[in-house]
């Protein structure tokens, strides 16, 4: 990366920018129609509100649903350079979370607000303004409830930013192209690698299960049980001291067992004993919104809150002749992961999900009992500085997603000048423009796809 494009001149207060009220930047309508039962392979465009915090960036140039033209009529309509909010969700980073329609036409579906803007505005440069965070600081602050957090038009209409002229708002807008572009692919380089330690982890894993000359045996036959658990409404933070959790669909999520990925249970909730989390538990996971991350397993280990399984969460319970570490190494091989593969792509209309009947059929190999804990040992000390570099480049991505957020928020907010360089960079083609179309990643919203199970 080219550091004097990272460091455009910091300025002083912009006396020519406008501080205004969205109120004053557009007209504001509601979005309306059916739910997820209308989605349909082709037809109109449709654009859902859950969509804009998990499948949507600034920009939305590809729809991903498509609704029957009959049923178009029931439907809010928008069309290119509207913005719009997701008005409900699970938290409250969720709400006010907007993006701009690059396209001609597309239905709307409801928990939506619109803004047309009024021509002197770059719907770009609004969608990356009302997305930083001290606009979203703004919004966070005026919306209300628990279980399901709200905004509204009115609470919008009071939002209040500074906007500079067309010109700079242009610059802008270009500037932030290049820069999530490049920031996009040094991201998209660490994630390679740790997707090629990922795989030479399954291999050695692989490797050794291939060592011997031991019998191969269904899943049903090593286990004494399995346990699932309820899925009852709660609230998208983690519970405080004393009080109760339910586990998300991801918190097995690559193999490693997530503490942080528990939702605080309402007052009052009956806590079913039966489905409380140990440590210790083998858990795998049943359904996620990723398709790749279904059927991850993990121990679990550092556990932080009480917590009850959730129903996207089984609790496998090995008969005595069968260490739990040994199947949670067998389970992150990639046999097993081909087993998974196949058994969701035959789940009619569950292409996310795991059945039960499925896993039960899973065939594993089972060394004597004493050379399972030896072959957990072996493979733990080879994974070992796999991890630490896997941990390492982790925290280099974190550290990615802080300076873009941070970034993104000094550009529009007029604390750092990028006239000057905008003015030296190439209009970026749409083809090289897919950040736009993907979520401004964030420590928080990196997580989000993976827990579309839950909502």
């Amino acid at each position: 990366m080219t550091s004097g494009f990272f460091a455009p001149p910091r300025v002083a207060a912009r006396d020519d920018w406008e501080s205004r009220r969205l109120a004053s930047m557009g007209r504001f309508f509601k979005g309306r129609g059916g739910s997820k039962d209308d989605d349909a392979e082709s037809g109109i465009p449709c654009i859902r509100y859950g969509d804009i915090y998990t499948s949507y960036g600034v920009a939305i140039r590809h729809v991903r649903r498509h609704i029957p033209a009959e049923l178009a009529v029931s439907y809010a309509r928008v069309s290119r350079g509207d913005v719009i909010f997701a008005a409900s969700g699970e938290s409250v980073p969720d709400i006010g979370k907007c993006a701009t329609v690059q396209i001609d036409d597309a239905a709307c579906g409801g928990d939506t607000i619109v803004l047309r803007p009024t021509p002197e505005l770059n719907s770009l440069f609004l969608a990356y303004a009302l997305n930083a965070v001290p606009v979203q600081a703004q919004i966070s602050r005026e919306s209300s409830g628990t279980m399901i957090v709200h905004t509204s038009v009115g609470r919008l209409r009071d939002v209040r930013f500074g906007v500079p002229g067309l010109a700079e708002q242009a610059a802008i807008v270009k500037y932030l192209a290049h820069a999530n572009a490049r920031i996009d692919k040094a991201i998209a380089a660490k994630r390679r690698l740790i997707a090629l330690l990922e795989e030479q982890g399954s291999g050695l894993r692989d490797q050794v299960l291939r060592s011997g000359d031991w019998p191969r045996r269904r899943l049903k036959t090593l286990l004494d049980r399995v346990d699932q658990g309820v899925s009852p409404q709660a609230e998208n933070q983690e519970p405080g001291p004393g009080e109760w959790g339910v586990l998300k669909s991801g918190c097995v999520n690559g193999g490693s067992f997530r503490a942080d990925q528990v939702k605080r249970l309402p007052d009052g909730f009956a806590i079913p004993e039966a489905m409380s989390v140990r440590e210790g538990d083998l858990l795998v996971s049943r359904a996620n919104g990723s398709p790749h991350l279904v059927g991850s397993a993990a121990r679990v280990s550092g556990l932080k809150h009480q917590a009850i399984l959730s129903d996207k969460t089984f609790r496998l319970i090995p008969l005595p002749t069968v260490d739990a570490d040994f199947l949670a190494l067998s389970m992150n091989a990639q046999a097993y992961r081909q087993q998974v593969r196949t058994a969701i792509s035959g789940a009619e209309g569950l292409a996310n999900n795991l059945p039960l009947s499925a896993l039960k059929t899973f065939e594993f190999v089972v060394p004597p009992f004493q050379f399972q804990r030896e072959l957990v040992r072996m493979v733990e000390e080879e994974l070992s500085t796999l991890r630490l570099t896997m941990n390492r480049v982790t925290s280099e991505i974190a550290l990615l997603q802080e300076f873009r957020t941070r970034l993104v928020a000094d550009v529009v907010t007029g604390q750092v000048d990028v006239r000057a360089i905008a003015t030296t960079l190439a209009d970026v083609p749409e083809c090289e423009s897919r950040h736009l179309d993907d979520p401004i990643h964030t420590l928080e919203s990196d997580t989000r796809e993976d827990e579309v199970a839950d909502e």
